[in-house]
């Protein structure tokens, strides 16, 4: 019998000495992490060429995933902040939760950063 082949077979014989007596099914010790609920309530305020992302508390989520065009990152808080943003311009933006490498669908929406007011001034001569 190779080495492989013995550490095989000890794993199988201590995953259904795990089962117990009753032949329960050893690879259930392996279950899925439950996927998250995805966040909700997910609120966008706009300040000028900053936008903040706001959200709900999602029960056992262990982090959350944000995004904003082309831009990604992951936060623990329930708000984000996007700054440097094109004043006047739409982005799509989102987050969803995340527990381990389980993660839920994105609650998305559209905001569009101030526009601001253009300044002239005159000069007489």
């Amino acid at each position: 019998m190779t080495v492989s082949k013995i550490i095989r077979a000890a794993i199988v014989v201590a995953l259904v000495g795990v089962a117990g007596p009753t032949g329960g099914d050893p690879l259930a010790l392996f279950a899925a992490v439950p996927i998250p609920d995805p966040p909700f309530a997910l609120s966008a305020s706009v300040s000028g060429s900053t936008v903040t992302l706001s959200w709900t508390r999602v029960d056992r989520a262990t982090a959350y995933d944000v995004f904003l065009e082309g831009f990604s990152d992951t936060t623990a808080a329930t708000s984000y902040r996007f700054t440097g943003l094109r004043r006047c311009s739409t982005y799509s933006v989102g987050v969803r939760a995340r527990r381990g490498t389980r993660a839920s669908a994105w609650s998305n929406r559209t905001v569009t950063t101030a526009c601001g007011s253009a300044r002239w001034s005159i000069a007489s001569r």
